[in-house]
């Protein structure tokens, strides 16, 4: 519940210099210095303060260059989720970018895939991930066509849409690779209807 209040508080972005926000990043501040140590410290609140961290980063993007550390020292798949979330939630278009492109890399924590779902649905950045889902589609696809649920989640992406312009552009799109989908294809209906 804690959690929850402080996360809808801090995401108000006109609290900025309030008292909660600066208690977030310190702790966050803290959390970077010294992860095993003081993670019990803030256990309750571990997601609002990554997402704070992010939210409120420096010009430099220094939190989000930690945090990107944080995660590829992570062992922990639900804390590598965590992170990722809060990574994805910058305004910065090219660490996003970055962030994508690294997914693909051997040894990318928490699955490729979960790279680009979350900058669209955590990150609120749905152009940048339908784009990249265009343009990578066939390594997607060489990755996931046998899983279904992964698939089903790519396809997923662009139901945030709702302009028949942008219904016509990803119905054209995956028919073009209706033989390249997998077990993604029964999510096709499903995403244009959500775009109706």
């Amino acid at each position: 519940m804690r959690d929850m209040a402080l996360r809808n508080y801090c995401k108000n972005v006109n609290l900025n210099t309030d008292s909660t926000v600066e208690a977030a990043l310190d702790h966050f501040t803290k959390f970077a210095a010294d992860p095993g140590g003081y993670k019990s410290t803030i256990r309750d609140v571990f997601t609002t303060v990554m997402r704070t961290a992010i939210w409120y980063d420096k010009s430099d993007n220094s939190n989000w260059k930690k945090m990107w550390d944080l995660l590829q020292d992570s062992d922990w798949e639900a804390d590598q989720r965590i992170y990722i979330s809060a990574l994805s939630r910058t305004d910065n278009q090219e660490l996003l970018e970055q962030m994508i492109e690294e997914s693909f890399k051997e040894g990318a924590k928490a699955g490729t895939w979960r790279y680009l779902y979350y900058v669209n649905f955590h990150g609120d950045h749905y152009d940048l991930a339908w784009e990249v889902l265009k343009t990578k589609w066939d390594e997607y696809a060489l990755k996931y066509n046998s899983t279904s649920f992964t698939m089903g989640y790519l396809v997923e992406i662009p139901s945030v849409f709702d302009t028949q312009e942008k219904r016509n552009e990803v119905a054209e799109f995956f028919e073009s690779k209706k033989d390249n989908i997998g077990s993604g294809a029964k999510t096709v209906a499903e995403t244009l209807a959500v775009i109706d």
